[in-house]
């Protein structure tokens, strides 16, 4: 079992990739999906950057 989140829908693909004959269940508990492009660059950037 894997999260619905971009790296649990990433591993599950790269796991089938290389054994097609698994059988993975995928489990979300969110109904919504925000999309948040480069979320995990947030904390790179801002005024220590010299961003505003």
């Amino acid at each position: 079992m894997v999260g619905g989140g971009s790296a649990g829908i990433d591993v599950t693909a790269s796991l089938l990739r290389k054994r097609s004959s698994l059988r993975i269940a995928i489990v979300e508990p969110n109904d919504k999906h925000y999309y948040q492009p480069a979320w995990a660059l947030a904390p790179c950037v801002g005024p220590s950057r010299g961003y505003s």
